[in-house]
């Protein structure tokens, strides 16, 4: 199971859903035999998003749409790499809520 969130544009991937900071959607996904992240259709909602979140949010799709190799970059840091563009997803503690 890929677990990712993304502070900056509030990308988080959980059990093949999504929220980019600007749409909300899910899509299938696996990571194949040569380390790359193999991501299906991805069905979202289509909000009226600020325009700095819908680029934020758009450039990390062209990412996940491009197959990218999966790196792990330290025990808490995964990164995603394609096409020349890198984004990484840094585990953050679990907060609890009184």
């Amino acid at each position: 199971e890929i677990r990712l969130s993304l502070v900056g544009s509030e990308m988080c991937i959980r059990d093949r859903t999504y929220n980019d900071g600007c749409n909300a959607g899910n899509s299938t996904y696996q990571v194949d035999t040569t380390g790359r992240l193999r991501v299906g259709d991805l069905n979202e909602t289509r909000m009226a998003c600020p325009p700095g979140a819908e680029v934020a949010a758009n450039d990390l799709k062209t990412i996940l749409r491009a197959g990218p190799a999966v790196f792990q970059v330290d025990p808490s840091t995964l990164a995603l790499a394609a096409q020349g563009q890198s984004v990484e997803f840094v585990k953050l503690p679990v907060r609890v809520v009184d």
